[in-house]
Parts: structure tokens; C-alpha cells; sequence
């Protein structure tokens, strides 16, 4: 359930972040529910469940991991202006070093 959540989540996000620790912490989770029930024998419908979540989990992250990067990634609103004054800091001190 939990991963079916959020997968379906995960969609409707507008500006979801391309991979978080929910993310893998839902692997991870799913993935050692599938080992326990493997490993411990369980019922039949049990271990299915457990591998269908473990595989959208799966799917999730790796959709995550491809996903556009979020306006958050682009350059800050003060970068060009930094940019700009950083290059006149530069030049001041390529003035200064020039000999007289």
C-alpha cells in the first residue's frame, strides 16, 4: 500500500523532488519485507504482494532517478548579478598587479 502510494503520488507532484530518502527508504522497506517473506516461508499471496510492492518501488525510484530536474536546479535569481560583480572584483585586481 505504501508504495502504491507513492508511486501514485509521485505523479501527481508537479515539482517532485527527483530522488528524496522516502523514496529508497520505500525500497529498502519493500525490499526486506519480500526477503522476510521469502525467507520465512510465508503464504503464497503474501510473498505476491510483497513483490508487486517491492516492484513499484523499484519502478518509482527508477522513474525518479530519470526524472527533469526541478526549477530548483536551475541557476539562482542572484547568480547573474554575482556573476557580474565577481568579474569586476577579478579586474580590480588584475589592475592592481599590472607594474606602474
Amino acid at each position: 500500500m505504501l508504495s502504491l502510494a507513492g508511486f501514485g503520488a509521485a505523479f501527481e507532484e508537479q515539482q517532485s523532488p527527483r530522488l528524496d530518502r522516502v523514496r529508497w527508504w520505500c525500497l529498502a522497506l519493500t525490499g526486506s519485507v519480500l526477503w522476510i517473506c521469502l525467507i520465512g516461508q510465508v503464504a503464497a499471496w503474501v510473498t505476491i504482494v510483497s513483490c508487486l510492492g517491492f516492484l513499484i518501488s523499484l519502478v518509482g525510484v527508477s522513474l525518479a532517478a530519470y526524472a527533469e530536474p526541478d526549477a530548483a536546479d536551475d541557476e539562482p535569481v542572484w547568480w547573474p548579478e554575482f556573476e557580474r560583480d565577481f568579474r569586476d572584483y577579478v579586474r580590480q585586481g588584475v589592475r592592481r598587479k599590472e607594474p606602474k
